[in-house]
């Protein structure tokens, strides 16, 4: 004590009286640092327990998970972005429309209708992946005059595919892409330009046998059905009957001139470059002029196109079409459906 002078002995005389007190703020600090380091602890546990239930069952049956997905945006409709009338022959016409599906993470399915001219027909065969532009076809239409007016096109029954994970790579090679007016008792009457993909261009004239028809039934053996509507079709495609040259012979009056005798076709050949095959491959071949103009339009499906495979495509027009006209062969396919899929070892 004799040692302490001033404000030491004030402090030894304040802690001395203080005594109590200066143990209750040790007991608060030490409650208030223990608390903030056990309040995250002791959530996450009463967190745990609380899902337990849950999050058990997500261990032990991961498949039988069923997720909710009331709570994300409605898929957007089909949009239609261009229509169409062409012909394909005297007073029979082919009608198209392109249309797109707007949405990410959505396939569509669904039936569509073409009227044209008061005629209507309806496929149900109608598909469109997420953010696909695809165009709809559908031929036979029957026309007196001509027809000047765009068709009409109602898109109905539509079934969206919610798409979780990555697409199948899908690739389609077009090859030896050919186009002429072809005599139907003769040869090609004038030059054919071939084009592969390499984009290299030959003109040729040889004498090959270029009549697609069979025997005397006057039926083409690879060529776009025209349409009338059937639902009962297993593969869900139109029940369409074919047009033929021999329809515009036998209604004629007068002995037709060499010109009613000739017709144009355009042939490429498909190769599923994919991994998967398919049951159905849709082909559009669309001929354009110099100024991208559509002058005709045709559709053909091949079936079963396996992988790695090969198959002809051949869709022709009973007329004759301007010197500058070029095909563009567009493929789809239904590569979200499983259905649709033809998997290694698959029949």
């Amino acid at each position: 004590m004799d040692e302490l002078r001033g404000n030491e002995l004030k402090l030894a005389y304040w802690l001395n009286t203080n005594r109590d007190l200066i143990k209750k703020i040790g007991y608060g600090i030490f409650i208030f640092v223990n608390v903030i380091i056990w309040i995250p602890v002791l959530i996450n546990v009463i967190t745990y327990i609380v899902n337990y239930k849950a999050t058990q069952f997500s261990y032990t049956s991961p498949t039988e998970v069923v997720i909710n997905y009331d709570s994300l945006q409605a898929p957007v409709s089909i949009k239609t972005l261009d229509t169409g009338v062409t012909e394909k022959k005297t007073g029979i016409y082919d009608a198209y429309a392109l249309v797109k599906n707007p949405n990410l993470y959505y396939a569509a399915r669904f039936d569509y209708t073409f009227t044209v001219a008061g005629n209507t027909v309806t496929l149900t065969n109608g598909f469109a992946l997420p953010e696909q532009e695809i165009y709809l076809v559908a031929s036979g239409f029957a026309s007196e005059g001509n027809i000047t007016s765009s068709p009409t096109i109602k898109i109905e029954n539509v079934s969206w595919q919610r798409i979780k994970g990555k697409r199948p790579e899908v690739e389609f090679l077009i090859s030896d892409i050919d186009f002429g007016r072809i005599g139907l008792n003769s040869t090609v009457v004038e030059p054919e330009v071939t084009t592969d993909l390499t984009g290299a261009s030959e003109v040729s004239t040889s004498a090959e046998d270029t009549s697609p028809f069979s025997g005397a039934t006057g039926v083409p053996t690879s060529d776009t059905p025209s349409g009338t509507s059937s639902k009962s079709n297993a593969n869900n495609e139109a029940d369409i009957q074919l047009l033929t040259p021999d329809d515009v012979i036998e209604d004629a009056e007068d002995t037709p001139t060499p010109e009613a005798l000739e017709y144009s076709r355009a042939t490429a050949n498909v190769f599923n470059n994919s991994a998967l095959g398919f049951r159905s491959v849709y082909v559009i071949v669309i001929l354009k002029d110099s100024t991208g103009n559509i002058q005709a339009i045709g559709q053909q499906i091949l079936k079963d196109l396996n992988s790695f495979d090969e198959q002809q495509v051949l869709v022709s027009w009973d007329k004759k079409f301007a010197i500058d006209v070029k095909p563009e062969f567009l493929t789809f396919t239904d590569s979200y459906f499983e259905e649709n899929l033809i998997y290694p070892g698959d029949e």
